[in-house]
Protein backbone atom coordinates (compact mmCIF):
# COMPACT_ATOMS: atom_id res chain seq x y z
CA UNK A 1 0.00 0.00 0.00
CA UNK A 2 1.35 3.58 -0.72
CA UNK A 3 2.42 5.85 1.45
CA UNK A 4 0.83 9.34 1.08
CA UNK A 5 3.48 12.09 2.57
CA UNK A 6 0.59 14.69 3.68
CA UNK A 7 -1.45 13.26 6.08
CA UNK A 8 -1.60 15.40 8.65
CA UNK A 9 -3.77 17.84 5.94
CA UNK A 10 -7.38 16.69 6.61
CA UNK A 11 -8.92 19.93 6.46
CA UNK A 12 -8.08 21.00 3.02
CA UNK A 13 -8.71 17.62 1.27
CA UNK A 14 -11.79 17.39 -0.82
CA UNK A 15 -14.03 14.30 -0.04
CA UNK A 16 -13.43 13.64 -3.47
CA UNK A 17 -9.64 12.15 -3.05
CA UNK A 18 -10.62 9.15 -0.69
CA UNK A 19 -12.57 7.76 -4.02
CA UNK A 20 -11.31 3.88 -4.02
CA UNK A 21 -9.25 3.56 -7.21
CA UNK A 22 -10.27 1.21 -9.94
CA UNK A 23 -8.66 -1.65 -8.32
CA UNK A 24 -11.26 -1.26 -5.53
CA UNK A 25 -8.45 -0.64 -3.32
CA UNK A 26 -8.19 2.45 -1.03
CA UNK A 27 -6.14 5.45 -3.10
CA UNK A 28 -4.08 6.49 -0.33
CA UNK A 29 -2.29 4.47 2.46
CA UNK A 30 -3.82 4.63 6.02
CA UNK A 31 -2.60 6.67 9.23
CA UNK A 32 -4.67 4.93 11.86
CA UNK A 33 -6.26 6.78 14.43
CA UNK A 34 -5.02 6.53 17.37
CA UNK A 35 -5.81 7.23 21.00
CA UNK A 36 -3.72 10.46 22.44
CA UNK A 37 -1.70 9.55 25.07
CA UNK A 38 -2.94 12.12 27.33
CA UNK A 39 -6.86 13.98 27.77
CA UNK A 40 -6.79 16.98 25.78
CA UNK A 41 -7.72 20.39 27.80
CA UNK A 42 -10.87 22.13 27.83
CA UNK A 43 -10.57 25.66 26.67
CA UNK A 44 -9.71 28.49 28.48
CA UNK A 45 -13.37 30.36 29.32
CA UNK A 46 -12.24 33.29 27.33
CA UNK A 47 -11.52 30.81 24.02
CA UNK A 48 -14.89 29.32 25.35
CA UNK A 49 -16.71 32.20 24.68
CA UNK A 50 -15.90 32.15 21.18
CA UNK A 51 -17.86 28.92 20.28
CA UNK A 52 -20.48 28.95 23.16
CA UNK A 53 -22.23 30.66 26.25
CA UNK A 54 -23.94 28.97 28.33
CA UNK A 55 -26.23 29.47 31.68
CA UNK A 56 -23.71 27.72 33.94
CA UNK A 57 -20.25 29.43 33.13
CA UNK A 58 -22.07 32.82 32.02
CA UNK A 59 -25.74 33.02 34.14
CA UNK A 60 -25.41 36.79 33.76
CA UNK A 61 -25.63 36.69 30.11
CA UNK A 62 -29.64 35.48 30.57
CA UNK A 63 -30.21 37.77 33.12
CA UNK A 64 -29.13 40.97 31.55
CA UNK A 65 -30.51 40.41 28.15
CA UNK A 66 -33.91 38.70 27.03
CA UNK A 67 -33.08 35.35 25.48
CA UNK A 68 -36.58 33.96 26.57
CA UNK A 69 -38.47 31.05 23.83
CA UNK A 70 -41.23 34.08 23.86
CA UNK A 71 -38.87 36.44 22.09
CA UNK A 72 -37.55 33.79 20.00
CA UNK A 73 -40.91 32.93 18.76
CA UNK A 74 -41.97 36.71 18.14
CA UNK A 75 -38.93 37.46 16.27
CA UNK A 76 -39.67 34.28 13.56
CA UNK A 77 -42.73 36.11 13.58
CA UNK A 78 -42.82 39.76 13.12
CA UNK A 79 -39.92 38.85 10.47
CA UNK A 80 -42.03 36.84 8.24
CA UNK A 81 -44.17 39.13 6.04
CA UNK A 82 -47.20 40.95 6.86
CA UNK A 83 -47.01 39.07 10.34
CA UNK A 84 -47.82 40.87 13.85
CA UNK A 85 -45.88 39.02 16.65
CA UNK A 86 -48.39 38.83 19.96
CA UNK A 87 -48.83 36.64 22.30
CA UNK A 88 -51.26 35.03 20.51
CA UNK A 89 -49.52 34.35 17.59
CA UNK A 90 -46.72 33.04 19.71
CA UNK A 91 -49.17 30.40 21.32
CA UNK A 92 -50.27 29.63 17.83
CA UNK A 93 -46.92 29.15 16.38
CA UNK A 94 -45.83 26.82 19.43
CA UNK A 95 -48.98 24.81 19.35
CA UNK A 96 -48.41 23.46 16.41
CA UNK A 97 -44.90 22.11 17.30
CA UNK A 98 -46.67 20.46 20.18
CA UNK A 99 -49.25 19.29 18.22
CA UNK A 100 -47.27 17.46 15.61
CA UNK A 101 -46.35 14.62 18.16
CA UNK A 102 -49.87 13.33 17.31
CA UNK A 103 -48.50 12.16 14.10
CA UNK A 104 -48.30 7.99 13.29
CA UNK A 105 -46.23 8.85 10.11
CA UNK A 106 -44.97 10.99 7.77
CA UNK A 107 -44.24 10.51 4.30
CA UNK A 108 -40.01 11.27 2.96
CA UNK A 109 -40.08 13.59 0.76
CA UNK A 110 -37.27 12.61 -1.60
CA UNK A 111 -38.08 8.65 -1.64
CA UNK A 112 -42.54 8.80 -1.06
CA UNK A 113 -42.06 6.24 1.03
CA UNK A 114 -44.37 6.00 3.90
CA UNK A 115 -42.22 5.87 7.42
CA UNK A 116 -43.85 5.26 10.35
CA UNK A 117 -43.55 7.05 13.55
CA UNK A 118 -44.53 6.15 17.18
CA UNK A 119 -47.26 9.01 18.42
CA UNK A 120 -45.98 11.09 21.77
CA UNK A 121 -48.84 11.54 23.68
CA UNK A 122 -46.42 13.24 26.56
CA UNK A 123 -45.08 16.14 24.15
CA UNK A 124 -48.22 16.57 22.98
CA UNK A 125 -49.95 17.35 26.06
CA UNK A 126 -47.83 20.13 26.82
CA UNK A 127 -49.55 23.16 27.47
CA UNK A 128 -47.83 26.11 25.11
CA UNK A 129 -48.71 29.29 27.48
CA UNK A 130 -47.01 27.30 30.27
CA UNK A 131 -43.70 26.85 28.26
CA UNK A 132 -43.72 30.08 27.09
CA UNK A 133 -43.44 31.59 31.03
CA UNK A 134 -39.53 30.86 32.36
CA UNK A 135 -40.93 31.40 35.31
CA UNK A 136 -43.47 28.59 35.17
CA UNK A 137 -43.10 24.92 36.53
CA UNK A 138 -43.64 23.51 32.88
CA UNK A 139 -41.75 26.52 31.47
CA UNK A 140 -38.86 26.55 29.12
CA UNK A 141 -35.81 28.56 29.55
CA UNK A 142 -32.11 30.03 27.42
CA UNK A 143 -29.36 27.38 29.01
CA UNK A 144 -27.36 27.55 26.01
CA UNK A 145 -25.70 29.87 22.88
CA UNK A 146 -23.94 27.62 20.30
CA UNK A 147 -21.44 29.05 17.35
CA UNK A 148 -21.58 26.55 14.91
CA UNK A 149 -19.81 28.44 12.15
CA UNK A 150 -17.86 25.06 11.10
CA UNK A 151 -21.11 24.34 9.89
CA UNK A 152 -20.37 26.46 6.94
CA UNK A 153 -20.62 25.07 3.04
CA UNK A 154 -17.40 25.47 1.24
CA UNK A 155 -19.54 27.94 -0.92
CA UNK A 156 -20.70 29.99 2.11
CA UNK A 157 -23.83 30.66 0.91
CA UNK A 158 -24.31 30.29 4.36
CA UNK A 159 -22.00 31.53 7.81
CA UNK A 160 -22.55 28.43 9.39
CA UNK A 161 -25.36 27.80 12.13
CA UNK A 162 -26.37 29.72 14.98
CA UNK A 163 -27.85 28.00 18.39
CA UNK A 164 -29.86 28.69 20.99
CA UNK A 165 -31.11 25.46 23.56
CA UNK A 166 -33.65 26.23 25.44
CA UNK A 167 -34.62 23.18 28.36
CA UNK A 168 -38.02 22.76 30.22
CA UNK A 169 -37.85 23.22 33.90
CA UNK A 170 -37.73 19.19 35.36
CA UNK A 171 -38.97 17.87 37.74
CA UNK A 172 -37.19 14.54 37.16
CA UNK A 173 -35.99 12.24 34.72
CA UNK A 174 -39.42 11.42 33.07
CA UNK A 175 -40.21 15.47 33.01
CA UNK A 176 -37.40 16.47 30.44
CA UNK A 177 -37.91 18.45 26.72
CA UNK A 178 -35.57 20.49 25.02
CA UNK A 179 -35.27 22.43 21.65
CA UNK A 180 -32.50 23.48 20.12
CA UNK A 181 -33.11 26.42 17.13
CA UNK A 182 -30.41 26.50 14.36
CA UNK A 183 -30.32 29.13 12.34
CA UNK A 184 -28.84 29.13 9.34
CA UNK A 185 -27.49 32.43 9.01
CA UNK A 186 -27.33 33.57 5.04
CA UNK A 187 -24.26 35.07 3.68
CA UNK A 188 -24.70 39.20 3.42
CA UNK A 189 -22.15 39.22 1.12
CA UNK A 190 -22.35 35.88 -1.18
CA UNK A 191 -20.76 37.48 -3.62
CA UNK A 192 -17.49 37.83 -1.66
CA UNK A 193 -17.80 34.01 -0.75
CA UNK A 194 -15.82 33.54 2.70
CA UNK A 195 -14.98 37.15 3.09
CA UNK A 196 -18.79 38.04 3.10
CA UNK A 197 -19.10 36.05 6.08
CA UNK A 198 -15.92 37.50 7.80
CA UNK A 199 -18.17 40.02 10.20
CA UNK A 200 -19.77 37.00 11.48
CA UNK A 201 -16.35 35.29 12.46
CA UNK A 202 -15.17 38.72 13.56
CA UNK A 203 -18.17 38.81 15.74
CA UNK A 204 -18.15 35.48 17.58
CA UNK A 205 -14.22 36.09 18.13
CA UNK A 206 -14.84 39.41 19.66
CA UNK A 207 -16.58 37.65 22.45
CA UNK A 208 -13.03 36.60 24.07
CA UNK A 209 -12.95 39.95 25.34
CA UNK A 210 -16.44 40.47 26.83
CA UNK A 211 -18.32 39.36 29.70
CA UNK A 212 -21.33 40.83 31.61
CA UNK A 213 -23.77 43.05 30.24
CA UNK A 214 -21.39 43.55 27.17
CA UNK A 215 -21.68 40.53 26.48
CA UNK A 216 -24.98 40.35 27.17
CA UNK A 217 -25.60 43.20 24.79
CA UNK A 218 -23.75 42.59 21.96
CA UNK A 219 -24.82 38.87 22.14
CA UNK A 220 -28.67 40.04 21.73
CA UNK A 221 -27.90 42.29 18.94
CA UNK A 222 -26.56 39.69 17.35
CA UNK A 223 -29.32 37.33 17.70
CA UNK A 224 -32.09 39.56 17.47
CA UNK A 225 -31.44 42.73 15.77
CA UNK A 226 -28.76 42.20 13.48
CA UNK A 227 -24.67 43.03 13.51
CA UNK A 228 -24.94 46.12 11.14
CA UNK A 229 -27.32 46.90 8.30
CA UNK A 230 -27.66 44.41 5.60
CA UNK A 231 -26.61 42.13 8.32
CA UNK A 232 -29.72 39.77 9.66
CA UNK A 233 -30.92 39.05 12.67
CA UNK A 234 -30.20 35.07 13.57
CA UNK A 235 -33.65 35.31 14.91
CA UNK A 236 -35.23 35.40 11.55
CA UNK A 237 -38.26 33.39 9.83
CA UNK A 238 -35.62 31.91 6.78
CA UNK A 239 -32.86 31.16 8.95
CA UNK A 240 -35.28 27.95 10.23
CA UNK A 241 -35.55 26.08 7.33
CA UNK A 242 -36.60 29.01 4.03
CA UNK A 243 -34.46 27.29 3.00
CA UNK A 244 -31.56 26.19 4.86
CA UNK A 245 -31.70 25.71 9.21
CA UNK A 246 -33.58 23.44 11.28
CA UNK A 247 -35.25 23.31 14.88
CA UNK A 248 -34.19 19.95 16.51
CA UNK A 249 -36.43 18.52 19.81
CA UNK A 250 -34.65 16.13 22.48
CA UNK A 251 -37.70 14.78 24.19
CA UNK A 252 -38.08 13.00 27.75
CA UNK A 253 -41.78 13.11 28.50
CA UNK A 254 -42.06 9.82 27.70
CA UNK A 255 -39.44 6.63 27.05
CA UNK A 256 -38.12 6.07 25.16
CA UNK A 257 -36.05 8.93 24.96
CA UNK A 258 -36.24 10.44 20.52
CA UNK A 259 -35.23 13.08 19.01
CA UNK A 260 -37.19 15.21 16.24
CA UNK A 261 -36.35 17.54 13.68
CA UNK A 262 -38.84 20.81 12.26
CA UNK A 263 -38.50 23.57 9.77
CA UNK A 264 -40.46 26.89 9.60
CA UNK A 265 -42.31 27.18 6.82
CA UNK A 266 -45.70 29.22 6.06
CA UNK A 267 -49.09 28.52 6.24
CA UNK A 268 -51.79 29.58 3.62
CA UNK A 269 -52.45 32.36 5.78
CA UNK A 270 -48.78 34.02 5.80
CA UNK A 271 -48.19 32.35 9.15
CA UNK A 272 -45.19 30.67 10.16
CA UNK A 273 -45.52 27.46 10.93
CA UNK A 274 -43.68 24.25 12.60
CA UNK A 275 -43.64 21.41 9.68
CA UNK A 276 -41.81 18.25 10.68
CA UNK A 277 -38.91 17.15 8.66
CA UNK A 278 -36.13 14.07 8.61
CA UNK A 279 -33.89 13.99 10.94
CA UNK A 280 -30.55 14.30 9.31
CA UNK A 281 -28.06 11.87 8.99
CA UNK A 282 -30.42 9.61 10.78
CA UNK A 283 -31.25 6.45 8.23
CA UNK A 284 -34.44 4.34 9.04
CA UNK A 285 -33.26 1.75 12.11
CA UNK A 286 -34.59 -0.81 9.76
CA UNK A 287 -32.94 -0.60 7.01
CA UNK A 288 -29.85 -2.02 8.92
CA UNK A 289 -32.16 -4.78 10.19
CA UNK A 290 -33.89 -7.60 8.27
CA UNK A 291 -37.31 -7.37 7.21
CA UNK A 292 -40.33 -7.77 9.25
CA UNK A 293 -43.78 -9.05 8.55
CA UNK A 294 -46.18 -6.34 6.97
CA UNK A 295 -43.73 -3.91 6.24
CA UNK A 296 -44.28 -1.30 4.05
CA UNK A 297 -43.04 -2.33 0.35
CA UNK A 298 -41.32 0.70 0.19
CA UNK A 299 -39.30 0.56 3.13
CA UNK A 300 -37.87 -3.23 1.61
CA UNK A 301 -37.37 -1.63 -1.55
CA UNK A 302 -35.04 1.11 0.19
CA UNK A 303 -33.29 -1.02 2.14
CA UNK A 304 -31.42 -2.97 -0.61
CA UNK A 305 -30.64 0.49 -1.81
CA UNK A 306 -29.67 1.70 1.23
CA UNK A 307 -27.42 -1.24 1.99
CA UNK A 308 -25.90 -1.51 -1.10
CA UNK A 309 -25.27 2.07 -0.97
CA UNK A 310 -23.48 1.61 2.45
CA UNK A 311 -21.26 -0.96 1.49
CA UNK A 312 -20.25 0.73 -2.47
CA UNK A 313 -20.09 4.23 -0.87
CA UNK A 314 -20.55 5.09 3.07
CA UNK A 315 -17.85 2.67 4.12
CA UNK A 316 -15.13 4.95 2.17
CA UNK A 317 -16.60 8.31 3.58
CA UNK A 318 -15.99 6.35 6.54
CA UNK A 319 -13.02 5.83 6.80
CA UNK A 320 -11.95 8.65 5.30
CA UNK A 321 -9.78 9.90 8.23
CA UNK A 322 -8.15 6.95 8.44
CA UNK A 323 -5.64 7.82 5.55
CA UNK A 324 -2.16 8.89 4.89
CA UNK A 325 0.95 7.53 5.93
CA UNK A 326 1.31 4.68 8.37
CA UNK A 327 4.09 6.63 9.82
CA UNK A 328 2.02 9.24 10.79
CA UNK A 329 -1.27 7.97 13.06
CA UNK A 330 -3.90 10.28 13.21
CA UNK A 331 -4.94 11.99 17.09
CA UNK A 332 -8.56 10.50 17.98
CA UNK A 333 -9.60 14.06 18.13
CA UNK A 334 -9.41 14.35 13.91
CA UNK A 335 -11.51 11.29 13.96
CA UNK A 336 -14.57 12.83 16.09
CA UNK A 337 -14.44 15.57 14.12
CA UNK A 338 -14.07 15.12 10.53
CA UNK A 339 -15.88 11.72 10.89
CA UNK A 340 -18.86 12.15 8.19
CA UNK A 341 -21.20 10.01 5.64
CA UNK A 342 -23.49 11.18 2.92
CA UNK A 343 -26.74 9.41 3.67
CA UNK A 344 -29.07 11.18 1.08
CA UNK A 345 -32.51 12.05 2.39
CA UNK A 346 -34.30 9.62 1.22
CA UNK A 347 -33.24 7.29 3.74
CA UNK A 348 -33.52 9.60 6.90
CA UNK A 349 -36.94 8.48 9.15
CA UNK A 350 -38.45 10.61 10.99
CA UNK A 351 -37.38 10.17 14.51
CA UNK A 352 -33.78 9.06 16.16
CA UNK A 353 -34.55 6.77 19.82
CA UNK A 354 -31.75 6.82 21.63
CA UNK A 355 -32.89 4.69 23.88
CA UNK A 356 -33.80 0.60 23.99
CA UNK A 357 -37.05 0.26 25.78
CA UNK A 358 -39.22 -2.86 24.41
CA UNK A 359 -41.64 -2.50 22.28
CA UNK A 360 -40.13 0.49 20.50
CA UNK A 361 -37.19 -1.50 18.38
CA UNK A 362 -33.76 -1.90 19.01
CA UNK A 363 -31.87 1.35 16.65
CA UNK A 364 -28.71 0.57 17.14
CA UNK A 365 -27.00 -0.23 13.91
CA UNK A 366 -24.26 -2.89 15.62
CA UNK A 367 -26.91 -4.37 17.14
CA UNK A 368 -29.39 -4.68 14.50
CA UNK A 369 -27.30 -5.04 11.28
CA UNK A 370 -28.03 -8.25 9.16
CA UNK A 371 -25.33 -10.78 9.24
CA UNK A 372 -25.59 -10.18 5.09
CA UNK A 373 -24.45 -6.84 5.76
CA UNK A 374 -21.83 -7.36 8.51
CA UNK A 375 -20.23 -9.60 6.16
CA UNK A 376 -19.95 -7.07 3.11
CA UNK A 377 -18.65 -4.62 5.35
CA UNK A 378 -15.65 -7.22 6.67
CA UNK A 379 -15.21 -7.49 2.83
CA UNK A 380 -15.23 -4.65 1.85
CA UNK A 381 -12.68 -3.66 4.32
CA UNK A 382 -10.21 -6.23 3.01
CA UNK A 383 -10.66 -5.06 -0.03
CA UNK A 384 -9.79 -1.75 0.25
CA UNK A 385 -6.86 -3.08 2.69
CA UNK A 386 -7.49 -0.65 5.35
CA UNK A 387 -9.06 -3.35 7.19
CA UNK A 388 -5.31 -4.88 7.83
CA UNK A 389 -3.57 -1.72 8.18
CA UNK A 390 -5.45 -0.17 10.97
CA UNK A 391 -7.47 -2.94 12.46
CA UNK A 392 -10.49 -1.90 11.46
CA UNK A 393 -13.58 -4.04 12.33
CA UNK A 394 -17.67 -4.06 10.79
CA UNK A 395 -18.11 -3.22 14.63
CA UNK A 396 -16.19 -0.33 14.24
CA UNK A 397 -18.09 1.13 11.15
CA UNK A 398 -21.31 0.50 12.45
CA UNK A 399 -20.15 2.53 15.06
CA UNK A 400 -19.10 5.31 13.52
CA UNK A 401 -22.12 4.94 11.56
CA UNK A 402 -24.03 4.96 14.56
CA UNK A 403 -22.36 8.02 16.19
CA UNK A 404 -23.35 10.02 13.35
CA UNK A 405 -27.24 9.81 14.26
CA UNK A 406 -28.38 11.82 16.51
CA UNK A 407 -29.61 9.39 18.90
CA UNK A 408 -25.88 7.58 18.66
CA UNK A 409 -24.14 10.73 19.07
CA UNK A 410 -26.01 11.60 22.47
CA UNK A 411 -26.11 8.02 23.65
CA UNK A 412 -26.28 4.97 22.08
CA UNK A 413 -22.69 4.88 20.66
CA UNK A 414 -21.25 6.75 23.41
CA UNK A 415 -18.33 4.75 24.92
CA UNK A 416 -18.22 2.46 21.74
CA UNK A 417 -14.78 1.77 19.70
CA UNK A 418 -15.05 3.66 16.32
CA UNK A 419 -10.88 2.45 16.28
CA UNK A 420 -8.87 -0.04 18.42
CA UNK A 421 -8.48 1.67 21.34
CA UNK A 422 -10.41 4.68 20.64
CA UNK A 423 -14.09 5.32 21.50
CA UNK A 424 -17.09 7.88 20.95
CA UNK A 425 -16.57 10.21 23.62
CA UNK A 426 -19.38 10.25 26.61
CA UNK A 427 -22.49 12.47 26.09
CA UNK A 428 -24.45 13.77 29.51
CA UNK A 429 -26.73 10.53 29.75
CA UNK A 430 -28.80 11.47 26.81
CA UNK A 431 -27.96 15.26 25.97
CA UNK A 432 -24.75 16.95 25.44
CA UNK A 433 -25.68 19.98 27.75
CA UNK A 434 -28.21 19.70 30.69
CA UNK A 435 -31.39 21.94 32.21
CA UNK A 436 -28.32 23.50 34.23
CA UNK A 437 -25.98 24.51 30.96
CA UNK A 438 -23.45 21.84 31.90
CA UNK A 439 -22.04 20.20 28.71
CA UNK A 440 -20.56 16.76 28.07
CA UNK A 441 -16.66 15.60 27.88
CA UNK A 442 -17.60 15.01 24.03
CA UNK A 443 -18.17 18.86 23.68
CA UNK A 444 -15.87 20.58 26.02
CA UNK A 445 -12.39 18.05 24.90
CA UNK A 446 -13.12 17.52 21.48
CA UNK A 447 -15.98 19.46 19.60
CA UNK A 448 -15.57 23.26 21.28
CA UNK A 449 -11.47 23.27 20.83
CA UNK A 450 -11.78 21.67 17.29
CA UNK A 451 -14.48 24.91 16.71
CA UNK A 452 -12.59 27.32 18.36
CA UNK A 453 -9.33 26.47 16.53
CA UNK A 454 -11.13 26.61 13.10
CA UNK A 455 -12.34 29.65 13.71
CA UNK A 456 -9.35 31.31 14.36
CA UNK A 457 -7.44 29.85 11.26
CA UNK A 458 -10.53 30.84 9.11
CA UNK A 459 -9.32 34.64 10.41
CA UNK A 460 -6.01 34.21 10.09
CA UNK A 461 -5.96 32.95 6.62
CA UNK A 462 -5.44 34.95 3.56
CA UNK A 463 -8.65 35.86 2.05
CA UNK A 464 -9.92 34.07 -0.93
CA UNK A 465 -10.77 35.06 -3.99
CA UNK A 466 -14.73 35.48 -4.92
CA UNK A 467 -16.88 32.91 -6.16
CA UNK A 468 -17.48 32.83 -10.08
CA UNK A 469 -20.78 35.35 -11.12
CA UNK A 470 -23.27 31.85 -11.58
CA UNK A 471 -22.91 31.18 -7.64
CA UNK A 472 -22.99 34.37 -6.06
CA UNK A 473 -26.82 34.15 -5.36
CA UNK A 474 -27.71 32.81 -2.43
CA UNK A 475 -30.20 30.27 -2.56
CA UNK A 476 -32.08 31.45 0.60
CA UNK A 477 -32.14 35.51 -1.17
CA UNK A 478 -34.38 33.02 -3.61
CA UNK A 479 -36.48 31.34 -1.68
CA UNK A 480 -37.51 34.63 0.27
CA UNK A 481 -38.79 36.57 -3.41
CA UNK A 482 -40.93 33.45 -3.97
CA UNK A 483 -42.13 34.49 0.12
CA UNK A 484 -42.43 38.04 -1.10
CA UNK A 485 -44.57 37.74 -4.25
CA UNK A 486 -47.32 36.02 -1.66
CA UNK A 487 -50.11 38.45 -1.84
CA UNK A 488 -52.09 38.75 1.03
CA UNK A 489 -55.07 39.38 -1.22
CA UNK A 490 -55.01 36.01 -3.01
CA UNK A 491 -57.52 33.79 -3.29
CA UNK A 492 -56.73 30.70 -0.57
CA UNK A 493 -56.36 28.42 -4.15
CA UNK A 494 -53.97 30.55 -5.26
CA UNK A 495 -51.95 30.98 -2.06
CA UNK A 496 -51.70 27.40 -1.79
CA UNK A 497 -50.43 27.17 -4.69
CA UNK A 498 -47.70 29.78 -4.28
CA UNK A 499 -46.62 28.06 -0.99
CA UNK A 500 -46.44 24.36 -3.00
CA UNK A 501 -43.72 25.90 -5.63
CA UNK A 502 -42.04 27.71 -2.92
CA UNK A 503 -41.80 24.43 -1.18
CA UNK A 504 -40.89 22.50 -3.70
CA UNK A 505 -37.55 25.52 -4.29
CA UNK A 506 -36.92 25.00 -0.59
CA UNK A 507 -36.72 20.83 -0.83
CA UNK A 508 -34.45 20.97 -4.20
CA UNK A 509 -32.17 24.20 -2.26
CA UNK A 510 -31.90 21.60 0.86
CA UNK A 511 -31.26 18.72 -1.14
CA UNK A 512 -28.41 20.33 -3.05
CA UNK A 513 -27.23 21.68 -0.11
CA UNK A 514 -26.92 18.49 1.71
CA UNK A 515 -24.69 17.19 -1.12
CA UNK A 516 -22.34 20.83 -0.60
CA UNK A 517 -18.91 19.52 0.92
CA UNK A 518 -18.18 21.74 4.43
CA UNK A 519 -16.16 24.29 3.98
CA UNK A 520 -14.44 23.06 6.97
CA UNK A 521 -14.81 19.10 7.10
CA UNK A 522 -15.82 17.38 3.95
CA UNK A 523 -18.74 15.80 5.00
CA UNK A 524 -20.65 18.19 7.85
CA UNK A 525 -22.88 16.38 10.23
CA UNK A 526 -25.63 18.38 12.46
CA UNK A 527 -24.72 17.78 15.61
Amino acid sequence: MSSHTNSHCIQSIPASIFALTISGTLAYGAACVVNPSTTPPALDPALRRTVVVTAMTDASVFSAADFSLGRTLGNIIKTAPGMVDTQAERIALLTGLVRSFRATNHVNPDSQVTFPLPPRLAEAALDPVALLDPANPNGMKVVGLFNRYDLAPADFKTCGEHRIVYAKNSSNQLDRFLLIFEAALDNPRPDLGAEGCRPIAQFWDSLKTKTGSDLATSLSKFYYDGLAPGIEPVVHFTNYGMPFGQVRGNLFKQQPWQLREWRISLSADGAPAFVPVTVKTNPLHSLYAAPTIGENPGIAALRQQFQAEFVGSRIAELVAVDQGGIANPEPQADLLFQLGAAFPNRFNGFESTSQNNPPHPNENPREIATQDLRNKITQRLSQTGIGSACQLTQEHILNRAGALSCAGCHQLNAGQPVAPGVNWPESLQFVHIDEAGKLSNALELFFLPARQQNLARHLQATPASPPSPANTLSAARGVRQKVLTLNSDQSRLTAINSLSEMERLVQAARSAEQATPGAFISIRRPH
